[in-house]
């Protein structure tokens, strides 16, 4: 085996909407890879918003519940894209008329 063959994940606290603190976004693990998902904490109800191939780590919650995510590729290189927190919509680019970039 190689360093490669492992992952780590890390875990952290969930985003916060700010104005519906019940309404959460948060990285965690799907079948062995980070993905991206939503927590309606006033029904204890979760749902995965997002579905890479490699993974998907960077996520954040606006104050109107739209749920944001950066898709990268391995260089980490990406770009930002947003949907309705109850999803069922499109996924929509963010922060459209930039190159791809870094998630910072």
């Amino acid at each position: 085996m190689t360093a490669g063959d492992f992952r780590v994940y890390q875990p952290a606290l969930p985003e916060v909407c700010p104005r519906d603190p019940q309404r959460m976004v948060l990285a965690a693990d799907a079948d062995g890879r980070c993905e991206i998902f939503t927590w309606q904490a006033a029904t204890g109800t979760a749902r995965q918003v997002t579905d890479s191939r490699d993974g998907t780590l960077h996520c954040a919650i606006d104050a109107d519940a739209r749920v944001w995510w950066f898709a990268e590729d391995r260089n980490g290189r990406g770009r930002w894209y947003f949907e309705e927190f109850e999803g069922g919509g499109p996924r929509r680019p963010g922060l459209t008329g930039l190159r791809p970039g870094l998630p910072h």
